[in-house]
């Protein structure tokens, strides 16, 4: 029978023989994986002037830091950390490796490299990353004068640096959405040139032109009606125009002899106009017309001048000043005849 005493001290030495295996482990994980230095969440100034750069740390060590201006800086780090400063914010970039990287430097924003364990060495942009490619644009056409958001199919977006859509049309902004789409505002201007354009986006793979892949309309918009449509030469009133795209209307004429005093565009198809005829203006039908920043609408002999109703008035004095004159002259004639047969 084995003593009770003896079990003991071996179970004592199997637990300690345990716990050396256990810790000569922890020791080589430590020497394979050394862990990253802790980092604080919190904002921190020092006196010397030191700033926190990333209000949301990423948690992995950063061992090396390079810029080639101050909005074009990049650090890299533990486990193949690469984050980089575009002089507003800290975001992070895919290097594809979990190698420690431990050095950073460019000869430019388009030149950079990055080396770390294992012989890593990394360089900015992928000299081999493939060219661009754009299959859709949607929408694909718009009017003179338009804002508005076009989105952008393809291959290959990530890291472009360029959306165009020709002479004539600003690309106020635009987002990668991700590798296969970009979302752009663009504003058509008023001079743009009419009909099929070509869209471009630039990469650092390249640039992707899709050949007419936009279109750019002119803006239909008509006159259907003017209310009043008809004024007296020296009289003013307020006259409706009704028809369709009048927004952003710069102009509206009556013609010579008629001034436009004001014109308001209450809606895209309506405007109102206060006018003064002038009373030399010339009588008749004459055309009214519209301007907006993509076209001129005309509506043919829809207004008319009629003569003024006190010139009416003065006409008829006149005629009856003429009237009585006559009468009183034949008058006087028939009885200056009259009396000469009597004597």
């Amino acid at each position: 029978m084995i003593p009770k005493e003896w079990l003991t001290m071996c179970w004592a030495k199997q637990k300690a023989v345990a716990l050396l295996l256990v810790m000569a482990l922890l020791a080589l994980l430590l020497a394979l994986f050394p862990l990253a230095p802790s980092v604080s969440a919190d904002p921190i100034v020092s006196s010397g002037g030191w700033g926190w750069q990333n209000p949301l740390p990423q948690g992995n060590g950063l061992l090396g830091t390079w810029g080639s201006s101050p909005s074009d800086v990049f650090t890299v780090g533990y486990g193949g950390t690469i984050l980089h400063y575009n002089g507003s914010a800290w975001g992070p970039m895919t290097s594809g490796t979990a190698n420690h990287l431990r050095g950073v430097w460019g000869s430019s924003s388009s030149d950079v490299f990055a080396v770390g364990g294992g012989g890593t060495i990394l360089h900015y942009p992928d000299l081999e990353q493939q060219a661009p490619t754009i299959t859709s644009v949607i929408p694909d056409e718009g009017n003179h004068g338009e804002t508005l958001d076009v989105a952008i199919t393809g291959t290959n977006f990530t890291g472009a640096t360029a959306v165009s859509f020709g002479s004539g049309i600003t690309v106020n902004r635009f987002m990668v959405n991700s590798s296969s789409q970009i979302t752009a505002n663009i504003a058509i201007s008023s001079s743009a040139m009419l009909g099929a354009i070509d869209v471009s986006v630039t990469s650092p793979g390249g640039t992707a032109t899709k050949t007419g892949g936009f279109a750019v309309n002119q803006v239909s918009f008509t006159i259907t009606s003017v209310s009043p449509n008809q004024g007296n030469q020296g009289e003013t009133l307020d006259v409706t125009i009704t028809g369709t795209n009048f927004t952003g209307a710069t102009a509206v004429s009556f013609g010579s002899g008629i001034t436009v005093n004001s014109f308001t565009a209450s809606s895209s198809n309506q405007i109102t106009a206060n006018i003064t005829i002038s009373s030399l203006a010339m009588l008749g039908s004459r055309d009214v017309s519209v301007t907006t920043p993509g076209n001129t609408a005309i509506k043919t002999g829809s207004f008319s001048v009629a003569e003024s109703k006190k010139g009416i008035a003065l006409w008829i004095w006149i005629a009856i000043g003429v009237g009585a004159v006559v009468v009183l002259v034949v008058g006087a004639l028939v009885v200056r005849r009259a009396t000469r047969q009597r004597a």
